[in-house]
């Protein structure tokens, strides 16, 4: 079994967990021993999906990478939020019965002002803590609710008012025109990989030099090939309250993407910006468009890779939906 195949059926154990509502806490051992392989290989070749198996990050990526039914999460998510509203209504009808009990018992053995005084102080402790759980349930039911909104459209969008004017983006892309003329001439794959490298690390150099100057807020555009860069920048300066270096990295794998961001010190924040489209029909469309002399090997390649996480190096990693046109 190849590795990719390997990794299909990890992600897939992982996503039926979560869509059963299974209360059993997942663990690396018990995910691979469902798929069939050792520990010791998990940890060497699926390590990147160790965060959403102890619950450090959501599985709405990998849903949505496993194509599963939008509906079926909103409905679980929906069962989920009528469990913890049962369970406030049984909280509240406790209390009541608490009370009660309390009272018949004590007046029994306390003279009426001892009583009072008792009764306060005891109940006084009680409603604090029971204010307490009741106001985390209810984090908890807005927090389902709000994830039910965000997974069934699928990723925000970036606003699109008119540009701040009092803010400046400065764009950074490599040089790719000569690569691209190259390697429709000669279908040189590995020369255009060679070409592109060198493209990169020239505005790699270019960035350093920017960022000596002081700190400032950087911008990485993880180029996929699905939609205008330069539309994204618009979008981005939207209310902006400061000035942002955005730059084009056509790099798909997660390995490349950490070995370009390490050393840019002065880069603060450092963002990833990823677009993302589960649609296939519009992502050909997209490409066909925009991006018609990229050769195709390079769409294999974003295709395959998983998208990147804050693991990878940044402060911030923002996954955005892609429509037609954009």
């Amino acid at each position: 079994m190849s590795v990719a195949e390997t990794e299909r059926k990890l992600v897939s154990v992982i996503c039926e967990h979560y869509l059963s509502g299974s209360p059993d806490k997942l663990t690396i051992v018990g995910v691979s021993k469902k798929v069939g392989i050792s520990r010791q290989a998990f940890h060497k070749n699926y390590i990147h999906l160790k965060p959403y198996i102890n619950g450090q990050l959501r599985v709405d990526e990998l849903l949505l990478r496993e194509g599963v039914d939008t509906a079926k999460i909103i409905v679980e998510y929906q069962r989920l939020v009528r469990e913890l509203q049962a369970e406030i209504e049984n909280i509240r009808s406790s209390q009541a019965k608490d009370f009660k009990h309390f009272e018949s018992t004590v007046l029994t053995s306390l003279m009426n002002g001892d009583f009072l005084m008792h009764r306060a102080a005891q109940l006084t402790t009680a409603l604090k803590q029971k204010s307490l759980h009741n106001e985390i349930l209810k984090i908890k039911l807005l927090e389902r609710e709000v994830d039910a909104v965000l997974t069934e459209e699928s990723a925000p969008k970036i606003p699109e008012p008119a540009i701040h004017p009092l803010h400046t983006c400065e764009k950074l892309k490599p040089d790719m025109v000569g690569v691209i003329s190259k390697i429709s001439r000669d279908q040189d794959s590995e020369d255009y990989l060679k070409r592109k490298k060198q493209a990169i690390d020239a505005m790699r150099n270019k960035l350093l030099k920017i960022l000596r100057q002081g700190n400032i807020r950087v911008v990485i555009f993880q180029e996929r090939y699905l939609c205008s860069f330069d539309k994204f920048c618009e979008r981005l300066m939207v209310g902006a309250l400061e000035s942002v270096v955005a730059v084009n990295l056509p790099l798909a794998f997660r390995q490349e993407l950490k070995v370009f961001v390490s050393g840019l010190v002065g880069a603060r924040p450092l963002e990833l910006f990823v677009p993302f489209c589960e649609s296939e029909a519009i992502i050909n469309a997209q490409r066909a468009f925009l991006f018609c002399q990229v050769p195709g090997f390079e769409f294999k390649d974003f295709n395959r890779e998983s998208l990147p996480t804050i693991y990878d190096g940044f402060d911030r990693v923002t996954v955005f939906k892609v429509a037609l046109g954009d």
